[in-house]
């Protein structure tokens, strides 16, 4: 199989598209803008429970005629690795160095002012259909991994907080979560010399990391 045949067999695959022509380069370049414009998020809860290694096919229709759909076609069926916690904080400052942002959690922070002197408030709010969110008896669950790292304009770290979160949602809280971002506070106090702060977020369960960088102090 060449090159252009595997790329066809990925995209196709992965809900992707491919491009080969590489005169038309800017063409792809808008068409997968516009897509990116069209796109939608959807989850389910696998009501099987053999997590064997096999692959698991997933079909997606629409009601609408004429439409054509690009989506995953399936997912290899393991059960999550319970990862170390040096595992765990190894991802998140491989994220902390990255010059960009990882997108696996859509993610936005807003810095607010606190009650006391040189202290900031801060919301993390993040798309939650991006999460590992498992029921657990009555409950949806999901835990997370927050590493907030106060940094001067160049990048380099002055200080960090480490941080995990679980969180057990009932199914009613479960609906609202659902319906809008999340949103997750945190308050600390500004080390000297601190200009921008970069917090990272992983998903224990599905290893899945966002981060986002803001302003802490005016430039």
């Amino acid at each position: 199989m060449n090159a252009w045949n595997s790329m066809l067999e990925i995209s196709g695959l992965t809900g992707g598209r491919a491009f080969g022509n590489i005169h038309q380069f800017g063409d792809a370049m808008v068409r997968a803008a516009a897509d990116s414009r069209l796109s939608y998020s959807v989850g389910y809860y696998p009501s099987h429970d053999k997590w064997d290694g096999s692959f698991r096919e997933v079909k997606v229709k629409a009601v609408r005629p004429g439409l054509r759909l690009r989506y995953r076609t399936g997912y290899v069926a393991l059960a999550p690795r319970e990862q170390p916690k040096d595992e765990r904080r190894a991802s998140l400052e491989d994220a902390v160095w990255s010059p960009l942002d990882a997108t696996g959690i859509p993610m936005d922070v807003r810095i607010m002012p606190a009650s006391k002197p040189n202290t900031v408030r801060l919301m993390v709010l993040i798309d939650p259909a991006a999460l590992a969110i498992t029921p657990q008896d009555d409950l949806h669950i999901c835990t997370l991994d927050f590493l907030y790292v106060q940094q001067r304009r160049d990048g380099a770290k002055i200080t960090f907080v480490n941080d995990t979160v679980s969180l057990k949602l009932t199914p009613e809280r479960y609906r609202q979560v659902m319906t809008q971002r999340m949103g997750v506070n945190k308050e600390f106090e500004i080390a000297p010399g601190a200009e921008r702060l970069r917090v990272v977020v992983r998903d224990v369960q599905s290893a899945a990391v966002g981060s986002v960088t803001a302003d802490i102090q005016p430039r």
